[in-house]
């Protein structure tokens, strides 16, 4: 029997003044600022303690609801974060303990994966997680910032954002994060940050529209002084946007800045659309971050993700997976006209990997001719290139940070 107990936060309020001393202690933030954010009603949806028989707390873990979309579908999975144990119970596996349970609990829920930013990859590994994409901040000179063309950017109206406008941005958000490898699907608690809401504070906002319907919106944030005779960063919180025009426009707006600030930056990767219209090659990569899945379950993570639809092909994989049983069997993957199954089978084994090394093919951020050259995919070169085919996508990579 285990030594601990998984339970909801709930309003124990030594268990709410434990979660904020632990988060303090752990990330920079200080304890009166979390127990704020934990006494939001929102909170206790999605807060998890693990908590002693004497009901100390031993570790915590934050959990809601999104999709992750590959290849433009949206697969429903469960978004990680404030992973923590105070420093007294560590060295208990406790945080192991408190991974295991939500990843139990996501299943029950209906999530086919869990996602989360790794500050201990050994420990996440541990439990079936595995690399799956990145997110880089992107440098964006201001002051050398020019669209390559201005074609259509007149008919672009720009004004301040409001609350209004809430509703028709996240449907422009949901398009076209669905046309990139990676990026969230977002729920309640990410729209609620992306917006402010946990910062008790407006982020200025922007909408851009034509005749009247809107084509894309920005969110920026203060960014850091980099000098006196340099100005400071700013930071795109938030962009999306629908047609080149819009983009443009929205280069023209940012180069606006550059007599007081010196440098935008950008969560997401080069490969943003918004770089696809920028003239001079003058940004660049300050800092990456990868982000990791745990598959919960193979079945609804096949059927749930997009594929090319110009792409045939099946093949029979024998999965490991200790902590998920229902994964542990072997499957025949089949994908046609866009589609993918996964059905349980008793043919003769054409590759065999474990759950963490399925999880980074599964997002096409590896190959499965790498994960046979690492040593963690066993299987004939024809079943290697089924693979291959059956699961390549852009590099996934994801603006959100949580």
């Amino acid at each position: 029997m285990s030594q601990y107990t998984y339970k909801p936060l709930g309003c124990d309020e030594l268990l709410l003044n434990a979660w904020a001393r632990s988060g303090s202690l752990s990330f920079q933030s200080e304890p009166e600022n979390i127990l704020v954010c934990l006494q939001s009603p929102d909170y206790n949806k999605w807060c998890r303690v693990l908590v002693t028989k004497q009901n100390e707390l031993a570790a915590t873990i934050f959990s809601s609801p999104v999709g992750l979309n590959i290849e433009n579908n949206s697969v429903k999975a469960e978004a990680v974060g404030f992973v923590c144990v105070p420093p007294e119970h560590r060295g208990k596996r406790a945080s192991v303990e408190i991974m295991r349970e939500h990843l139990h609990e996501a299943h029950t829920d209906g999530a086919a994966l869990s996602v989360l930013y790794s500050a201990r990859a050994r420990l996440y590994r541990g439990v079936g997680y595995e690399t799956a994409g990145r997110r880089s901040v992107i440098q964006i000179p201001l002051r050398t910032l020019k669209a390559r063309s201005m074609e259509g950017a007149d008919r672009v109206n720009i004004r301040e954002m409001s609350d209004d406008d809430h509703g028709k941005m996240k449907e422009l958000y949901k398009d076209f994060a669905s046309q990139i490898n990676g990026y969230l699907d977002r729920g309640q608690w990410h729209w609620d940050y992306t917006l402010g809401g946990y910062a008790k504070k407006k982020y200025p906002g922007f909408i851009f529209e034509q005749s009247g319907t809107i084509t894309g919106y920005m969110i920026l944030t203060k960014g850091q002084s980099v000098g006196e005779k340099h100005g400071s960063e700013m930071g795109i919180h938030d962009i999306a946007f629908t047609d080149a025009p819009t983009a443009r426009s929205m280069i023209r707006f940012l180069s606006g800045f550059s007599s007081t600030r010196s440098m935008a930056t950008l969560g997401a990767d080069t490969t943003h659309p918004l770089f696809d219209h920028i003239d001079e090659l003058w940004y660049q990569v300050a800092s990456t971050e990868l982000w990791m899945i745990r598959i919960l379950d193979i079945e609804r993570a096949v059927s749930q993700r997009g594929y090319n639809p110009c792409l045939t092909g099946d093949v029979v994989v024998e999965i490991s997976d200790p902590i998920l049983k229902h994964n542990n069997t072997r499957w025949h993957i089949s994908v046609a006209d866009g589609k993918g199954t996964a059905t349980q089978t008793d043919a003769p084994t054409q590759a065999s990997m474990d759950i963490s090394a399925f999880a980074a093919i599964f997002t096409g951020y590896s190959t499965a001719t790498q994960t046979h050259n690492s040593g963690r995919l066993e299987a004939s070169s024809d079943a290697i290139n089924v693979l291959n085919g059956l699961f390549n996508a852009p590099t996934p990579v994801m603006a959100d940070d949580f």
